[in-house]
């Protein structure tokens, strides 16, 4: 016997997991080979990601994520890395923003 659930997650909660808001999932699948933990790729759309010409198939990539701890020890955050962001989540300015000066 085992224990489990299928476990719905909401679209903009696991682009903001991930660090991706306003991005937009477009597939999610599960990929294994035998006798390996399995990986789960998720197709999505987000400006911070290469452009995919007509025809083109979407290049993999595994990002990067930078965790910031407070003096106690605590999470403070977790900020996507790799690959880059180009825009500024708070304004939607390109990086520089022009109005915050994100990333600095």
């Amino acid at each position: 016997m085992l224990n489990g659930a299928l476990i719905r997650i909401d679209q903009k909660m696991l682009l903001k997991m991930l660090d991706f808001e306003g991005g937009e999932i477009r597939g999610v699948r599960l990929q294994s080979e035998y006798l390996v933990s399995p990986d789960i790729e998720v197709a999505l759309i987000h400006p911070d990601l290469p452009e995919i010409r007509a025809g083109q198939i979407a290049i993999t990539i595994c990002p990067i994520f930078t965790r910031t701890y407070a003096e106690h020890g605590g999470l403070v955050k977790v900020e996507r890395t790799h690959p880059a962001k180009k825009w500024c989540p708070a304004h939607g300015y390109p990086v520089p923003c022009a109005k915050c000066g994100y990333p600095n």
